[in-house]
Protein backbone atom coordinates (compact mmCIF):
# COMPACT_ATOMS: atom_id res chain seq x y z
CA UNK A 1 0.00 0.00 0.00
CA UNK A 2 1.29 3.26 -0.99
CA UNK A 3 1.47 6.07 1.66
CA UNK A 4 -0.85 8.73 1.06
CA UNK A 5 1.33 11.86 1.05
CA UNK A 6 0.03 15.51 2.51
CA UNK A 7 2.24 19.16 2.67
CA UNK A 8 1.82 21.21 5.16
CA UNK A 9 2.33 24.90 3.97
CA UNK A 10 3.18 26.57 7.31
CA UNK A 11 2.55 30.46 7.54
CA UNK A 12 4.08 33.00 9.78
CA UNK A 13 3.21 32.68 13.70
CA UNK A 14 0.79 29.78 12.67
CA UNK A 15 -0.88 27.60 15.52
CA UNK A 16 1.75 24.58 16.94
CA UNK A 17 -1.78 22.94 18.63
CA UNK A 18 -3.47 23.25 15.29
CA UNK A 19 -0.62 21.71 13.28
CA UNK A 20 0.06 19.04 15.92
CA UNK A 21 -3.40 17.78 15.98
CA UNK A 22 -3.73 17.09 12.42
CA UNK A 23 -0.13 15.36 12.02
CA UNK A 24 -0.39 13.79 15.72
CA UNK A 25 -3.36 11.80 14.32
CA UNK A 26 -1.45 10.82 11.05
CA UNK A 27 1.78 9.87 13.23
CA UNK A 28 -0.50 7.83 14.83
CA UNK A 29 -2.35 6.06 12.34
CA UNK A 30 1.18 4.82 11.07
CA UNK A 31 1.60 3.80 14.53
CA UNK A 32 -1.29 1.34 14.97
CA UNK A 33 -1.23 0.25 11.40
CA UNK A 34 2.12 -0.92 11.86
CA UNK A 35 2.58 0.62 8.40
CA UNK A 36 3.11 4.04 6.64
CA UNK A 37 -0.12 5.02 5.86
CA UNK A 38 1.05 8.85 5.58
CA UNK A 39 3.54 10.49 4.75
CA UNK A 40 4.02 14.22 5.27
CA UNK A 41 6.24 17.18 5.02
CA UNK A 42 6.55 21.16 5.81
CA UNK A 43 6.72 23.56 3.38
CA UNK A 44 7.05 27.89 4.32
CA UNK A 45 8.76 30.57 3.06
CA UNK A 46 11.56 29.81 4.81
CA UNK A 47 13.93 27.22 6.22
CA UNK A 48 12.42 27.90 9.97
CA UNK A 49 9.45 28.89 10.76
CA UNK A 50 8.16 30.60 14.05
CA UNK A 51 4.36 29.47 15.80
CA UNK A 52 3.01 31.97 17.81
CA UNK A 53 3.81 29.77 21.13
CA UNK A 54 7.69 31.10 20.16
CA UNK A 55 8.64 27.56 18.85
CA UNK A 56 9.81 26.84 15.45
CA UNK A 57 9.76 24.42 13.13
CA UNK A 58 12.23 22.92 10.12
CA UNK A 59 10.05 23.61 6.94
CA UNK A 60 11.87 23.34 3.23
CA UNK A 61 10.89 26.86 1.19
CA UNK A 62 10.50 24.41 -1.83
CA UNK A 63 6.38 24.51 -2.14
CA UNK A 64 5.93 20.71 -4.21
CA UNK A 65 4.23 20.74 -7.79
CA UNK A 66 3.38 17.01 -7.71
CA UNK A 67 0.07 15.84 -9.02
CA UNK A 68 -0.10 12.92 -6.70
CA UNK A 69 -0.47 14.61 -3.12
CA UNK A 70 -3.10 13.31 -1.03
CA UNK A 71 -3.79 16.78 0.07
CA UNK A 72 -2.04 20.54 0.45
CA UNK A 73 -3.41 21.86 4.10
CA UNK A 74 -2.46 25.80 4.78
CA UNK A 75 -1.99 26.39 8.29
CA UNK A 76 -2.34 29.74 9.55
CA UNK A 77 -3.54 31.97 12.77
CA UNK A 78 -2.30 35.25 14.11
CA UNK A 79 -0.62 37.31 11.38
CA UNK A 80 -1.80 35.01 8.39
CA UNK A 81 -1.62 38.41 6.15
CA UNK A 82 1.77 38.08 6.59
CA UNK A 83 1.88 35.06 4.65
CA UNK A 84 0.32 36.02 1.27
CA UNK A 85 2.64 36.47 -1.57
CA UNK A 86 2.57 35.96 -5.23
CA UNK A 87 4.60 32.67 -4.76
CA UNK A 88 1.85 31.12 -1.96
CA UNK A 89 -0.91 31.99 -4.52
CA UNK A 90 0.90 30.84 -7.69
CA UNK A 91 1.29 27.43 -6.08
CA UNK A 92 -2.38 27.15 -4.43
CA UNK A 93 -3.77 27.99 -8.36
CA UNK A 94 -1.54 25.28 -10.01
CA UNK A 95 -2.52 22.51 -7.35
CA UNK A 96 -6.14 23.43 -7.81
CA UNK A 97 -5.53 23.33 -11.68
CA UNK A 98 -3.84 19.33 -11.18
CA UNK A 99 -6.57 18.53 -9.43
CA UNK A 100 -5.07 18.03 -5.54
CA UNK A 101 -7.30 18.49 -2.78
CA UNK A 102 -6.65 21.51 -0.89
CA UNK A 103 -6.82 22.32 3.00
CA UNK A 104 -7.04 24.64 5.49
CA UNK A 105 -7.21 25.00 9.43
CA UNK A 106 -7.74 27.77 11.00
CA UNK A 107 -6.73 31.03 9.45
CA UNK A 108 -5.46 29.43 6.67
CA UNK A 109 -9.00 29.70 4.62
CA UNK A 110 -8.64 33.62 4.04
CA UNK A 111 -5.20 32.60 1.89
CA UNK A 112 -6.37 30.64 0.05
CA UNK A 113 -9.17 32.81 -0.72
CA UNK A 114 -6.92 35.36 -1.56
CA UNK A 115 -5.41 33.24 -4.28
CA UNK A 116 -8.36 33.24 -6.13
CA UNK A 117 -9.10 29.70 -5.18
CA UNK A 118 -13.01 28.40 -5.74
CA UNK A 119 -14.16 27.05 -3.05
CA UNK A 120 -17.49 25.08 -3.40
CA UNK A 121 -18.06 23.85 0.23
CA UNK A 122 -18.88 25.62 3.57
CA UNK A 123 -15.81 26.93 5.09
CA UNK A 124 -14.26 27.15 8.40
CA UNK A 125 -12.16 29.38 10.50
CA UNK A 126 -11.08 29.85 14.21
CA UNK A 127 -14.65 31.36 15.44
CA UNK A 128 -12.66 35.19 16.36
CA UNK A 129 -12.58 35.12 13.00
CA UNK A 130 -15.44 34.26 11.21
CA UNK A 131 -16.84 37.38 10.90
CA UNK A 132 -13.64 38.56 9.06
CA UNK A 133 -14.66 36.00 7.03
CA UNK A 134 -18.03 36.48 5.84
CA UNK A 135 -17.01 39.73 5.54
CA UNK A 136 -14.56 38.99 2.86
CA UNK A 137 -16.96 35.80 1.26
CA UNK A 138 -20.42 37.51 2.14
CA UNK A 139 -21.96 34.90 -0.48
CA UNK A 140 -20.14 31.98 0.39
CA UNK A 141 -20.95 29.53 3.79
CA UNK A 142 -19.43 30.37 6.43
CA UNK A 143 -19.79 27.67 8.72
CA UNK A 144 -19.78 27.70 12.42
CA UNK A 145 -19.36 23.34 12.75
CA UNK A 146 -15.36 22.31 13.97
CA UNK A 147 -15.03 20.91 10.24
CA UNK A 148 -16.20 20.45 7.09
CA UNK A 149 -15.04 17.90 4.27
CA UNK A 150 -15.21 17.36 0.89
CA UNK A 151 -13.09 15.31 -1.44
CA UNK A 152 -11.34 18.45 -3.00
CA UNK A 153 -11.94 20.94 0.02
CA UNK A 154 -11.82 20.53 3.46
CA UNK A 155 -11.36 23.17 6.45
CA UNK A 156 -11.87 23.65 10.42
CA UNK A 157 -11.67 25.76 12.61
CA UNK A 158 -7.93 25.53 14.47
CA UNK A 159 -6.66 24.15 18.11
CA UNK A 160 -7.98 21.05 18.70
CA UNK A 161 -10.56 20.89 15.84
CA UNK A 162 -7.85 18.75 13.54
CA UNK A 163 -8.35 15.40 15.63
CA UNK A 164 -12.39 15.86 14.46
CA UNK A 165 -10.94 16.82 10.67
CA UNK A 166 -8.80 14.04 10.98
CA UNK A 167 -10.35 11.27 12.56
CA UNK A 168 -13.20 11.58 10.18
CA UNK A 169 -10.54 11.69 6.96
CA UNK A 170 -8.69 8.57 8.55
CA UNK A 171 -11.88 6.80 8.75
CA UNK A 172 -12.95 7.39 4.89
CA UNK A 173 -9.79 6.13 4.12
CA UNK A 174 -9.55 3.29 6.05
CA UNK A 175 -13.18 2.24 8.21
CA UNK A 176 -14.75 3.90 11.17
CA UNK A 177 -13.27 1.01 13.66
CA UNK A 178 -9.38 2.03 12.84
CA UNK A 179 -10.43 5.47 13.05
CA UNK A 180 -11.98 5.04 16.81
CA UNK A 181 -8.50 3.01 17.44
CA UNK A 182 -6.51 5.95 16.68
CA UNK A 183 -8.74 8.04 18.46
CA UNK A 184 -8.51 5.70 21.91
CA UNK A 185 -4.68 6.09 21.36
CA UNK A 186 -4.82 9.90 21.10
CA UNK A 187 -7.44 9.66 24.18
CA UNK A 188 -9.82 11.14 21.87
CA UNK A 189 -13.66 9.99 22.07
CA UNK A 190 -14.31 11.39 18.28
CA UNK A 191 -17.49 13.66 17.22
CA UNK A 192 -20.08 11.80 18.61
CA UNK A 193 -18.57 12.90 22.09
CA UNK A 194 -18.17 16.50 21.20
CA UNK A 195 -20.36 19.42 20.68
CA UNK A 196 -21.71 19.57 17.33
CA UNK A 197 -20.89 23.08 17.09
CA UNK A 198 -18.15 25.29 16.91
CA UNK A 199 -17.27 28.02 19.55
CA UNK A 200 -19.46 31.49 19.68
CA UNK A 201 -19.45 34.73 21.14
CA UNK A 202 -22.42 33.87 23.56
CA UNK A 203 -20.70 30.60 24.11
CA UNK A 204 -20.47 31.26 28.23
CA UNK A 205 -24.55 32.38 28.29
CA UNK A 206 -25.38 29.01 26.45
CA UNK A 207 -23.57 26.90 28.11
CA UNK A 208 -25.34 26.20 30.58
CA UNK A 209 -28.55 27.03 29.11
CA UNK A 210 -32.07 24.72 29.48
CA UNK A 211 -34.63 27.10 28.52
CA UNK A 212 -34.91 25.32 24.82
CA UNK A 213 -36.52 28.69 23.69
CA UNK A 214 -33.77 31.10 25.48
CA UNK A 215 -31.32 29.06 23.87
CA UNK A 216 -33.02 29.45 20.58
CA UNK A 217 -33.53 32.87 21.12
CA UNK A 218 -29.55 32.96 21.52
CA UNK A 219 -28.20 31.60 18.17
CA UNK A 220 -30.50 34.12 16.64
CA UNK A 221 -28.71 36.72 18.49
CA UNK A 222 -26.03 34.97 17.47
CA UNK A 223 -26.94 34.83 13.52
CA UNK A 224 -28.14 38.68 13.52
CA UNK A 225 -25.30 40.16 14.99
CA UNK A 226 -24.66 41.81 11.97
CA UNK A 227 -28.14 42.73 11.22
CA UNK A 228 -30.89 44.84 13.11
CA UNK A 229 -33.28 42.28 14.43
CA UNK A 230 -35.28 42.97 17.03
CA UNK A 231 -35.82 41.54 20.24
CA UNK A 232 -39.31 41.68 20.00
CA UNK A 233 -39.02 39.77 16.48
CA UNK A 234 -37.08 37.34 18.18
CA UNK A 235 -39.42 36.81 20.97
CA UNK A 236 -42.68 36.50 18.45
CA UNK A 237 -40.25 33.81 16.54
CA UNK A 238 -40.28 31.52 19.64
CA UNK A 239 -43.31 31.66 20.65
CA UNK A 240 -43.53 34.68 23.75
CA UNK A 241 -44.33 37.64 24.26
CA UNK A 242 -41.95 39.84 24.83
CA UNK A 243 -42.40 40.23 28.38
CA UNK A 244 -42.01 36.96 28.83
CA UNK A 245 -38.61 36.28 26.95
CA UNK A 246 -37.80 39.21 29.53
CA UNK A 247 -38.76 36.81 32.68
CA UNK A 248 -36.94 34.12 31.21
CA UNK A 249 -33.70 36.12 30.65
CA UNK A 250 -34.14 37.76 33.95
CA UNK A 251 -34.16 34.24 35.50
CA UNK A 252 -31.24 32.95 33.98
CA UNK A 253 -28.86 35.74 33.13
CA UNK A 254 -29.63 38.42 35.40
CA UNK A 255 -29.76 40.29 32.32
CA UNK A 256 -32.64 41.99 29.58
CA UNK A 257 -32.45 40.25 25.92
CA UNK A 258 -31.73 43.71 25.20
CA UNK A 259 -28.27 43.57 27.19
CA UNK A 260 -27.50 40.32 25.78
CA UNK A 261 -27.94 41.14 22.32
CA UNK A 262 -25.95 44.21 22.43
CA UNK A 263 -22.81 42.18 24.17
CA UNK A 264 -23.24 39.94 21.14
CA UNK A 265 -22.74 42.66 18.84
CA UNK A 266 -20.19 44.07 20.50
CA UNK A 267 -18.18 40.46 20.82
CA UNK A 268 -18.69 40.39 16.93
CA UNK A 269 -17.29 44.13 16.52
CA UNK A 270 -14.20 43.18 19.03
CA UNK A 271 -13.53 40.13 16.50
CA UNK A 272 -14.14 42.64 13.40
CA UNK A 273 -11.57 44.85 14.74
CA UNK A 274 -8.88 42.33 15.65
CA UNK A 275 -9.22 40.28 12.32
CA UNK A 276 -10.00 42.49 9.65
CA UNK A 277 -9.11 46.25 8.09
CA UNK A 278 -12.47 47.74 8.48
CA UNK A 279 -12.62 51.05 9.79
CA UNK A 280 -14.15 51.89 13.06
CA UNK A 281 -17.49 53.23 11.25
CA UNK A 282 -18.41 50.26 9.28
CA UNK A 283 -17.44 47.70 12.18
CA UNK A 284 -20.35 49.63 13.77
CA UNK A 285 -22.55 49.61 10.99
CA UNK A 286 -22.35 46.36 10.48
CA UNK A 287 -22.81 45.15 14.16
CA UNK A 288 -25.99 47.35 14.09
CA UNK A 289 -24.91 50.71 15.88
CA UNK A 290 -26.25 53.62 15.04
CA UNK A 291 -23.48 56.09 14.80
CA UNK A 292 -19.66 56.11 15.71
CA UNK A 293 -20.27 57.78 18.62
CA UNK A 294 -22.96 55.44 20.25
CA UNK A 295 -20.97 52.28 19.61
CA UNK A 296 -17.60 53.49 20.98
CA UNK A 297 -19.09 54.53 24.15
CA UNK A 298 -21.09 51.18 24.20
CA UNK A 299 -17.79 49.47 23.37
CA UNK A 300 -15.42 51.08 25.98
CA UNK A 301 -17.64 50.37 28.78
CA UNK A 302 -17.92 46.91 27.40
CA UNK A 303 -14.17 46.37 27.18
CA UNK A 304 -12.58 49.26 28.87
CA UNK A 305 -11.10 50.64 25.49
CA UNK A 306 -11.71 52.12 22.35
CA UNK A 307 -12.65 50.70 19.70
CA UNK A 308 -9.01 52.39 17.94
CA UNK A 309 -7.13 51.30 20.32
CA UNK A 310 -8.32 47.25 19.91
CA UNK A 311 -7.08 47.36 16.97
CA UNK A 312 -4.99 44.64 15.13
CA UNK A 313 -3.30 41.78 17.77
CA UNK A 314 -5.78 38.09 16.20
CA UNK A 315 -4.91 38.69 12.78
Amino acid sequence: MTARKLVFYLAPQFSMMSLLSLTESLRKANEVSGRDLYDYSFVSQHNMTEAVNGMAIATSPDLPRESDLAAAVICASYRYEDACSVRLSNWLRWLDRHGVPIGATDTGIFLVIRAGIRWDAPMCTHWLTRPALQELCPDAKVSDRYFEYTPRRFSCAGATAGLDLMQHMIGLHHGPGFAARVGSHLIFGGEAHRSEWNLSPLADYSAAVADHKVRRVLQMMEQAAGRKDSVAQMAEAVGLSQSQLNRRFKQQFQQTPAHVYQVCRLRRAHALLKSSSLSVEVVAYECGFASRSQFTEAFKAEFGATPGATRGGYA
